[in-house]
């Protein structure tokens, strides 16, 4: 149990996080959310918590269908966790890692869905800085959402563009992004999409 939500099931454990399948207690729906907690220990578990907090940030302040909603979060004390809507699916990296081929016209339909998502953090100064197949969430009805907004970095703000090339997945990271990290903007996401 944290803040009211009983966890049910842990969906993935990764280096920064831990996500969980919950309810909300006292109410009489079934309704299920996500809950995701940061993970680590030491210096990690500093870094995760940092991500945590921006994502908290960044979810609160922009509304998208295609950007992940934040519906609720506590950062004041621990455990720190983020609520988000829980949608019957699977990761664009689960579908591919099937050897199911997606039809072009999908393929571009999920292209533009996240591009839209993108546009939406875009223009609030916000670059996602990890956008890849694990971090795109495909609704079973084909509704695509942008997930994983721990990474993201300020456009314009030089301590934010300092870190921004240590942030991403090594095989969708624009090349501006490892050269220098002055250039990395909207167009590096862009690139990330792409890829």
């Amino acid at each position: 149990r944290m803040g009211g939500y009983p966890l049910a099931q842990l969906l993935h454990a990764g280096r920064w996080s831990r996500v969980y399948r919950a309810g909300a207690t006292g109410t009489n729906c079934d309704t299920a959310y996500v809950l995701k907690t940061a993970a680590g220990d030491g210096d990690q578990a500093a870094i995760a918590r940092d991500m945590l907090l921006r994502e908290a940030l960044v979810g609160r302040s922009i509304a998208h269908p295609h950007v992940v909603s934040i519906l609720a979060s506590q950062t004041t004390y621990q455990p720190e966790y983020l609520v988000m809507p829980c949608v019957a699916g699977a990761t664009l990296r689960e579908v591919l890692d099937t050897g199911h081929l997606i039809p072009l016209a999908h393929a571009l339909w999920i292209t533009r869905q996240i591009a839209d998502g993108l546009g939406a953090l875009h223009r609030h100064g916000w670059r996602h800085a990890d956008v890849k197949p694990g971090n795109i969430y495909l609704a079973t009805n084909g509704h695509a959402t942008l997930l994983d907004l721990g990474m993201v970095q300020r456009c314009g703000q030089r301590r934010e563009r300092e870190r921004a090339f240590l942030c991403g997945t090594m095989a969708y990271v624009a090349p501006e992004c490892l050269i220098s990290s002055s250039w990395a903007g909207a167009p590096s996401d862009l690139y990330s999409l792409g890829v």
